[in-house]
C-alpha cells in the first residue's frame, strides 16, 4: 500500500510501551498516514458490530455508521478495508 516506506519509517512497539500502537518514525510517514492508532479488540464493541451491522442492510452503498455519546463529539466508523482504498485512491 505504502512501497516507498521501509522499516526505518514505521514501529510497532512492544507491549509496556506507551503512545500510538503504530509508531510514525518519520516525516514521510507521518504525510503518507497523518493518524494516531490505537487498537483495541474487546467483546464489549459487539452493539458497535451490531449497529454497523445494520448500516450493510440499508442498500448496496458503502456503510457507515456514526456513533455519539453525550458531551463528546461524533465518531465515524468505517470498514478498515474501505478506509485503506479511500487512502489509495489520495
Amino acid at each position: 500500500m505504502f512501497p516507498t516506506l521501509t522499516k526505518e519509517d514505521i514501529k510497532c512497539p512492544g507491549a509496556n510501551e506507551n503512545g500510538a500502537d503504530i509508531k510514525l518514525l518519520t516525516l514521510i510517514a507521518r504525510k503518507l498516514f497523518p493518524y494516531n492508532v490505537e487498537c483495541k479488540n474487546r467483546e464489549e464493541y459487539r452493539t458497535i458490530y451490531k449497529h454497523f451491522k445494520q448500516t450493510k442492510n440499508h442498500g448496496p452503498l458503502e456503510p457507515l455508521l456514526v456513533v455519539k455519546m453525550n458531551r463528546k463529539k461524533p465518531l465515524v466508523i468505517i470498514d478498515m478495508e474501505h478506509f485503506f482504498n479511500l487512502l489509495e485512491d489520495n
